[in-house]
């Protein structure tokens, strides 16, 4: 990062620094004497929506000086392709496959992060099991985030996952993926200059039907565009 851009960023500090200074002030809050209490004492509020103004003129400089030397904006990456999903489990086994396309923000400025931000559910079934049938439906649970080495084409993904099962007798699992291109067993595959990847993971259920049993999951596809 350039001198420039330094300089920007510190004034960027600078300004937040007096806004959360402002807040700090014992009077920024009006007590229970004042004409309007629980809120804002006026003037100290116009001064910190004044900064905030400054704020936001000063961050775009600061994006415009890192994105001229090179830097990435915020950028929605598309993953689609095939996500396969095996299990120990001798009800359930599989292969499972299913299409996915799955939406990734990197984050500025070197995309070294970034969170899935869609996730569409995966559904898996209906399959039989003892006493009838069953339909898995696979959602994100929670927040799910992952990294990436752009130039060794490294990339990991932490997916938390929730299994549903309609089947009355069977209850709800959950299990987190570590998925990963650096796995051998299933082996991962690093992003290459066409975005194409592989990340694989196992990982142990916990609760319900799938409780204890071993998952493995494997998605290969490409990112578009490559992060």
């Amino acid at each position: 990062m350039t001198s420039k851009c330094n300089i920007l960023k510190q004034e960027l500090n600078d300004l937040n620094d007096q806004i959360l200074e402002i807040q700090s002030d014992p009077d920024y809050i009006q007590d229970a004497d004042s004409p309007n209490p629980g809120k804002p004492e006026p003037s100290l509020l116009a001064a910190v929506k004044a900064l905030w103004q400054k704020v936001s003129a000063k961050s775009a400089q600061y994006d415009r000086c890192r994105i001229a030397e090179g830097g990435r904006p915020d950028t929605i990456v598309v993953f689609k392709g095939q996500a396969v999903l095996t299990t120990s489990n001798s009800d359930a086994k599989g292969p499972f496959a299913h299409n996915i396309s799955i939406q990734l923000l990197f984050h500025k400025y070197d995309h070294s992060f970034c969170d899935i931000v869609n996730f569409p559910p995966i559904i898996i079934g209906p399959f039989p099991v003892p006493g009838g049938s069953n339909t898995t439906t696979i959602s994100l649970k929670g927040a799910a985030s992952g990294s990436c080495n752009r130039t060794k084409g490294v990339m990991k993904l932490t997916l938390p996952l929730h299994f549903h099962e309609s089947n009355a007798f069977a209850g709800d699992s959950d299990i987190t993926f570590v998925l990963s291109t650096e796995t051998l067993n299933p082996k991962g595959s690093r992003i290459d200059n066409a975005g194409h990847v592989t990340v694989s993971a196992t990982a142990i259920f916990q609760s319900g039907f799938l409780g204890g049993d071993t998952g493995t999951l494997t998605v290969t596809g490409t990112l578009s565009p490559r992060p």
